[in-house]
C-alpha cells in the first residue's frame, strides 16, 4: 500500500500540482482518506471516485505500478479518422434502412391493392 500511497502523492504534488485536502474535495474524498491508505489501503469507492474526478489518471499505474502515469489520448488526426468513419457506417446504415422501408412502404401499397382487386373478383364470384 506505501508503493500506492506513493504513485498517488506523486500524481497529486508532482503532476497536479494540488495540495492533497484539495485533491481530495476534486475527487469527493473526506479528508484525511490519503492519510489513511498507508494504514488500511485504498477502497475501491475511494478509487473509483479517484478515477472519476481524474480520468486521465492510469489505473493500471496507481494500483499496480505498470505503465505510464497518464492515460494517453488518441492522436487528433486519428480521433478524426475515427469519428468520419463512424459517419460514413451511420450513412451506409441509414441509406439501407431508406431502402427497406421503401420496399416495405411499397409491398403495403401492393397488398392494399391487391386487396380490392380480390375483394372485387369475390364480388364477381358470387
Amino acid at each position: 500500500m506505501e508503493d500506492f500511497k506513493k504513485r498517488l502523492l506523486e500524481y497529486i504534488g508532482g503532476h497536479l500540482g494540488l495540495s492533497i485536502r484539495s485533491f481530495e474535495d476534486q475527487c469527493g474524498l473526506t479528508h484525511g482518506t490519503i492519510a489513511g491508505i498507508k494504514v488500511k489501503g485504498p477502497s475501491v469507492d475511494n478509487v473509483a471516485k479517484i478515477s472519476s474526478a481524474f480520468p486521465d489518471l492510469n489505473l493500471n499505474w496507481l494500483i499496480m505500478g505498470k505503465g505510464p502515469m497518464l492515460i494517453q489520448e488518441q492522436p487528433a488526426a486519428s480521433h478524426q479518422n475515427d469519428i468520419h468513419h463512424n459517419q460514413q457506417v451511420v450513412i451506409a446504415n441509414w441509406s439501407d434502412l431508406k431502402s427497406i422501408l421503401a420496399e416495405v412502404i411499397r409491398g403495403a401499397g401492393e397488398v392494399k391493392h391487391s386487396s380490392k382487386n380480390s375483394s372485387k373478383t369475390d364480388e364477381n364470384i358470387i
